[in-house]
C-alpha cells in the first residue's frame, strides 16, 4: 500500500490574513458551460468566417504597403503584429479558446481580459504578439471555421463564432492600468512591460537611445517580461511601430510621495507613530522568518511588535545581542 500524503497535503493552509488583494480577480474559465459561460453564439458560418478574414486582409494590405516603405528607407521590411481580438458582448472565450487560437504558431498571447460593455455584458478582450508571416496562420484558422469540417461533421474551431473584431492594436491598447491613461503630450513616466527576449529588449534600447527616451533605474527581470521606468511624450511612444512590436503591457509608474528621508526627525517620529497605531501585530502562532543580520534593533518602534526579545540571537561569546564588543565567532557553531 502506498504510504499516505504528509499532513502537509492533507491539511489546508491557513488564510493569510496578512495579505490583502484590494481588486476582485480576473477570470478566465478553462472551458465553455463551466459556472454559467457563455455557449457559442449562433453565426451564418460563411458570411461571420468572410467578415473576419475581410478584417485580417486588411491588415495584410497596410502591412504590405508599410514593409514597402521601410524597404525605401533602408529599415527592416519584416514587421512583427500585436492584434487586438475581442468578442461579440455576451460571448467570451475560454482559456482553452485562447490556448487553441494560438496552438501551433509562434503567435503568443500577451494577456487576455473579461470586460464588459456599458450596459453589462461581458467579452473577452485579448493582445496578439504576431510574428511576421503568421498572419496567415490566423486566417488559415478563421477559413477552416468558414469552410471544412471534422471528421466527425464538427466546425473545426467553434471559438470563432464569438470573436467579433480583429484589428492592429494601437499604443493604448497595451494599457492594462486601473487608472485612465495620461491625455496629452506632456512628459509622463511609464511602466514599460518589455517582451523578456533579448532581441525585443535590444530594439527597446535602441528606441529608447534613438528618441532621447530618458530611463530610470534598472530593469527588473520577471519570467515573461523586463520591466522599465521611462520618462517620454505620449505621442513619442505611439508613433513607432517598432517600440510597439517590443511590449506587451504599459502601465503608469508611481512613486512613493511621502519623502521620509526628508523629514525632520520630529516630523519622522508622528508618521511612526500613525503607522505603529495602525499595524495589528502577529499572533503567537504566526509563521516565523530567521533573519541573519549584522545587527537588528528591536527597540525600534516597528520591530518590537514583531520580534518577541527571547527570539534575538547573537553569535558572540557574551550571548548577548545587544553587545557589539566582541566580533570573533564562536568556534562551535
Amino acid at each position: 500500500m502506498a504510504d499516505a500524503d504528509p499532513p502537509f497535503f492533507r491539511s489546508q493552509q491557513p488564510p493569510l490574513r496578512h495579505l490583502e488583494v484590494p481588486f476582485s480577480p480576473l477570470r478566465l474559465d478553462s472551458a465553455p458551460g463551466q459556472r454559467g459561460f457563455p455557449n457559442l453564439r449562433q453565426i451564418d458560418r460563411s458570411a461571420h468566417g468572410s467578415a473576419l478574414l475581410g478584417q485580417i486582409q486588411s491588415i495584410a494590405a497596410e502591412l504590405d504597403v508599410e514593409s514597402a516603405e521601410r524597404n525605401a528607407r533602408s529599415l527592416p521590411a519584416e514587421v512583427n503584429l500585436v492584434l487586438e481580438v475581442e468578442t461579440e458582448p455576451s460571448f467570451e472565450l475560454s482559456a482553452n479558446d485562447l490556448y487553441s487560437l494560438t496552438a501551433g504558431t509562434e503567435t503568443q498571447v500577451l494577456f487576455a481580459h473579461p470586460e464588459q460593455t456599458a450596459d453589462g455584458r461581458k467579452f473577452t478582450r485579448a493582445l496578439l504578439h504576431v510574428p511576421f508571416g503568421q498572419l496567415s496562420v490566423l486566417a488559415e484558422k478563421c477559413r477552416r471555421d468558414t469552410e471544412d469540417q471534422t471528421d466527425g461533421g464538427n466546425v473545426p474551431n467553434p471559438w470563432v463564432a464569438n470573436l467579433q473584431r480583429i484589428a492592429r492594436a494601437a499604443f493604448k491598447s497595451l494599457w492594462t492600468d486601473v487608472h485612465p491613461i495620461p491625455e496629452g503630450n506632456d512628459a509622463e513616466w511609464w511602466e514599460m512591460w518589455v517582451r523578456r527576449d533579448e532581441v525585443a529588449w535590444a530594439r527597446f534600447e535602441s528606441f529608447c537611445a534613438t528618441n532621447g527616451i530618458r530611463r530610470k533605474g534598472n530593469r527588473l527581470i520577471l519570467p515573461e517580461h523586463f520591466i522599465v521606468v521611462v520618462q517620454a511624450a505620449r505621442a513619442q511612444l505611439e508613433a513607432s511601430i517598432d517600440l510597439l512590436d517590443t511590449l506587451a503591457e504599459v502601465r503608469g509608474a508611481r512613486t512613493c510621495h511621502i519623502e521620509l528621508t526628508h523629514l525632520t526627525a520630529e516630523e519622522q517620529h508622528e508618521w511612526l507613530e500613525l503607522a505603529v497605531a495602525r499595524i495589528q501585530g502577529p499572533s503567537k502562532d504566526a509563521p516565523a522568518v530567521c533573519l541573519l543580520d549584522t545587527g537588528i534593533n528591536r527597540g525600534h518602534a516597528l520591530l518590537g511588535q514583531v520580534m518577541a526579545e527571547r527570539d534575538n540571537h547573537s553569535i558572540f561569546p557574551d550571548g548577548d545581542p545587544r553587545s557589539l564588543s566582541d566580533l570573533t565567532p564562536r568556534s562551535d557553531l
